[in-house]
Formats: structure tokens, C-alpha cells, sequence
């Protein structure tokens, strides 16, 4: 543990040391492409870089300030931090899987901890000020009515076991709508991370979640549910998620979508199966619990619970919740949703280096 107030460098640079020597950072950094031929070593690059977060200043004031010291320059931090070669998702899922493995496995191992859970969501990042930054594009706020700001989408994915928070993989997203497009990429070694960053950060936001899924899986991190809200809740994302190995518990919209009975047949909103069935009286967390089956394109069935719970904001309005785990009750499925929101206080910095 580091205290945020002002350590010293010596008190910070003994700290990383022992967490790179007990997790291999530096083995890790070199197989996710972080090499260099000559010049500054990689570990005292981003030994400097890690430091940085911990000083509460930039790293161009640091510089000013003679901090950094020769060995590590300003253009050699510019290099390192705008590499195409280093593969920065797979960097901290694969870190991530192995402080789960050593660390926090160990500490649930006796309690049959069994609500481990991916984070997914999705932030706007404001670059309202920038001019010549990579892909910048003109995004929605959706948190706010008709709002459009300069800057990105950031859809992160995390790992957390209702008590720890880690940070799984992240993506800048655009857009793909030319129109809405100010600045392209630029020219890159196609099959490089770097490109494929780049091709990420102008898919759609569906797509692109279960890309970072990909990675959480290549880097074997163990977790049951993944958690998301309304916006990724279509049936055909549900079973996308579900081919990875993964149970969903996510929120869902009062909208369009049809559930149906066991036999894939009287389709019915949210709306309908709210008003048609018996509500709970009192001050139940839930109004009211069903199962039912969501369908694909394809026909294929998917037997999932429905859980309707007040809006604490609205009292005359409810949200609803959707469990492919069954075999949860209704107060699980509303506590394991609860650990979405650790992602909302805990933006991880490191996410920062990526070029």
C-alpha cells in the first residue's frame, strides 16, 4: 500500500520493486511486445511512467522539474508510450489473471466464493480542447439529453469479487459513422497491436465488448458472470456472451424485446409480464419475479429469470433485471448486479498507457 500523500521516491520505487518481482512485470512487459535494441531499458521506462501516477503531477512537469533525470527523457517517454508493438489489453488481462491466481484465490478459498464477475461499461472521455488527436470523433453523452462532446467512448472491462476491483482491458471507441468522424489514424504496420487498436476504436460498442472478452479469456481470467447495463442487453448479445462461457446478469430495456414461454411461443414485453402478474406488497427489495425464454435470429432458446425491483429514484417506476443463472434467487441476482457499479469509482490509470 502506497499513501496518496506525497511518497517519496524511494518509498514508491521499493514498492514496485517487490510487485515486479513477485508477478514477473517485466518478463510479462517484454512477451506483450515491450522491447527495445538500445538505448533506456523498458524496466526503468516504465518504472518512471508508474511512478508518475503516485507523484500527482504530469509527466511533463516531472520533466520540468528534473525529476525524470537524464536517463529517461522526454522523447524516450514519448517513444514508449506511442509504440504500435506493445499489446497493453493483453499486458493487464494477463497481470490481472495472475494476481487473482496468487493473490485474491487464496483469500476467498474457504469462503466458495462464487460471484466473481466482468465489468462492463461505458464512459464518455471528453476531449473537447484537442485538435490533432488520432480518431477523434464527435460522440453522444448518453447520460445527458442531445448532448455531443469532442473526445471518445471508454468501454472498460474489469474484474471484481464484490470486495477487490481490477482492471481487465479497456477500448477508446470513435465511431463508425464517417460523418461524425474529425480525425483519421494514422499509417501503421497492419497485424500490429497498435492497428488493431485502432480498428477496434471504430467498431461498434457490442462488437467491441466481446473482443475485450476475448482477452479476459486468452489471459484465463476465472469469472462466472459478466455484468453490463441496458445498453448491451439484446437478446443476441446475451447468447454471444453466453458461447464464451459466461453467465449474464444485466439490466434490460422496457422496451421492444419479446420474451416467451418454455416452448418459444407468446411473446410478451417487459411491460405485458409486469402487468399481467401478481406484484409483492410491503417494502420488498423486488415488486416481482419470473422466468421466461429469449430467443435469437437463428431460434435458438435460452431459458433466463426476470427480477423487477423499485427504482429508488422513482417510486412509481421499476428497473428490471435479467439472469441467465437461474439457479440464483432473486436478493443474489440484485447483490451480484450491485458490483457493476465498483468500475464507476475505480478508473484505473494504467489504462492510460496505450498508445
Amino acid at each position: 500500500m502506497l499513501s496518496q500523500n506525497f511518497p517519496s521516491d524511494d518509498q514508491i520505487s521499493s514498492s514496485f520493486s517487490d510487485f515486479c518481482s513477485k508477478f514477473g512485470l517485466f518478463s510479462l512487459l517484454s512477451a506483450c511486445g515491450a522491447r527495445k535494441v538500445r538505448g533506456v531499458p523498458v524496466s526503468e521506462v516504465f518504472s518512471y511512467l508508474f511512478s508518475i501516477v503516485f507523484k500527482g503531477v504530469s509527466t511533463y512537469q516531472d520533466q520540468r522539474r528534473g525529476r525524470g533525470g537524464k536517463v529517461v527523457g522526454k522523447d524516450c517517454v514519448h517513444r514508449f508510450m506511442q509504440s504500435v508493438h506493445i499489446d497493453w489489453n493483453r499486458f493487464i488481462s494477463r497481470l490481472c489473471s495472475l494476481i487473482i491466481e496468487t493473490v485474491l484465490t487464496p483469500i476467498h478459498e474457504h469462503e466458495k466464493n462464487e460471484r466473481t464477475c466482468l465489468v462492463i461499461d461505458d464512459s464518455p472521455f471528453y476531449r473537447n480542447s484537442s485538435k490533432r488527436v488520432e480518431l477523434l470523433a464527435r460522440c453522444k453523452d448518453h447520460s445527458k439529453k442531445n448532448c455531443f462532446f469532442k473526445g471518445f467512448r471508454m468501454l472498460t472491462l474489469g474484474y471484481t469479487d464484490g470486495t477487490s476491483f481490477l482492471p481487465v482491458a479497456h477500448s477508446l471507441l470513435g465511431t463508425e459513422n464517417d460523418k461524425m468522424q474529425i480525425n483519421g489514424a494514422k499509417e501503421v504496420p497492419v497485424g500490429t497491436p497498435g492497428h488493431s487498436r485502432r480498428v477496434l476504436s471504430r467498431t461498434k460498442a457490442t462488437e467491441a465488448m466481446l473482443a475485450l472478452l476475448d482477452y479476459a479469456k486468452a489471459a484465463a481470467v476465472k469469472a462466472r458472470y459478466v455484468l453490463y447495463d441496458s445498453w448491451f442487453s439484446c437478446p443476441a448479445q446475451i447468447f454471444s456472451v453466453l458461447e464464451k462461457g459466461y453467465h449474464v446478469v444485466c439490466m434490460v430495456k422496457k422496451g421492444s424485446t419479446k420474451y416467451y414461454d418454455e416452448q418459444g411461443e407468446n411473446p410478451s414485453t417487459v411491460s405485458d409480464i409486469f402487468r399481467r402478474n401478481r406484484k409483492r406488497r410491503g417494502t420488498s427489495k423486488y415488486l416481482l419475479s419470473t422466468e421466461v425464454t429469449i430467443k435469437d435470429k437463428d431460434g435458438r432458446l435460452e431459458r433466463v429469470k426476470l427480477v423487477f425491483v423499485r427504482n429508488r429514484n422513482k417510486s412509481k417506476e421499476y428497473l428490471v433485471l435479467l439472469s441467465t443463472d437461474t439457479s440464483l434467487d432473486e436478493q443474489q441476482i440484485i447483490a451480484v448486479y450491485g458490483f457493476r457499479w465498483a468500475i464507476l469509482f475505480r478508473k484505473p490509470e494504467l489504462f492510460r498507457l496505450s498508445a
